[in-house]
């Protein structure tokens, strides 16, 4: 053993192989270890889209059944208010007003949804990015150590 590592130090061109292919496996590594950060960071921005399809969806339905109840409350009272027309109009508008801010409330949370995803695909991105920047400086660091120490 210690015979073909003497050989290897006295040929040039041995060292040189040596070195070429210990510089191929640390990129090797490299863009496997960037790729597995990539899936990772597909994987959560999936996750995250799901839930938040999941929130709008659920707001949409919750804003849909408001809107059902009102319009099946207005055309159940009909009868009555055309007994009483002001009162009618005095009830229609409060009652709008409550749904109104329902609505409103809706949308809000659906925005703040949006908002929260939003957060959460940068802080992703931010750490994937981090994370492939670390890989490549340690791939210059190996490559800079492996070729200096010549």
């Amino acid at each position: 053993m210690a015979e073909a590592s003497n050989a290897a130090s006295a040929n040039p061109a041995m060292n040189w192989a040596n070195k070429v292919f210990e510089a191929w496996g640390v990129y090797a590594d490299a863009n496997l270890k960037a790729t597995r950060q990539l899936t990772d960071f597909a994987a959560n921005t999936a996750k995250e889209s799901v839930s938040l399809y999941a929130q709008l969806l659920s707001a949409n339905v919750a804003a849909l059944q408001e809107g059902q109840a009102y319009v099946m409350k207005r055309v159940s009272d009909m009868p009555a208010e055309i007994q009483s027309p002001e009162d009618a109009y005095q009830k229609a508008m409060s009652e709008f007003g409550t749904s109104t801010e329902k609505f409103g409330k809706l949308v809000q949370s659906k925005t703040h949804a949006i908002m929260r995803s939003a957060e959460q695909y940068l802080l992703t991105a931010q750490q994937t990015g981090n994370g492939i920047k670390d890989t490549y400086t340690q791939v210059y660091e190996k490559l800079t150590a492996l070729y200096t120490t010549s």
